[in-house]
């Protein structure tokens, strides 16, 4: 369901309320893709990275133990110390 605390077209005689609801969501999720493309992009390598790496280790039959620093490129940040294990 979309916000409603937007604007909405109502009594539209182009486009019945639903249509326009998909349409503006559709327009914000371009907006939005298009504002963060080169961070998505940036997590999306991180993640490619890691699955390619886990997939040649495990192929290979080594599986060395998981650390951030060792398993994540240098784009990705490893978590601190302080944060490790607590919810």
């Amino acid at each position: 369901m979309a916000s409603s605390t937007r604007l909405r077209r109502r009594n539209s005689l182009d486009k019945p309320p639903d249509i326009s609801d998909v349409i503006y969501l559709k327009e914000e999720f371009i907006a939005l893709y298009e504002r963060h493309y080169h961070e998505l992009q940036e997590c999306i390598q991180a993640l490619s990275h890691l699955i390619n790496t886990f997939e040649e280790d495990f192929r290979h039959g080594i599986i060395p133990p998981l650390t951030a620093a060792a398993t994540l490129p240098a784009t990705v940040a490893p978590i601190p110390a302080a944060t490790k294990g607590k919810s």
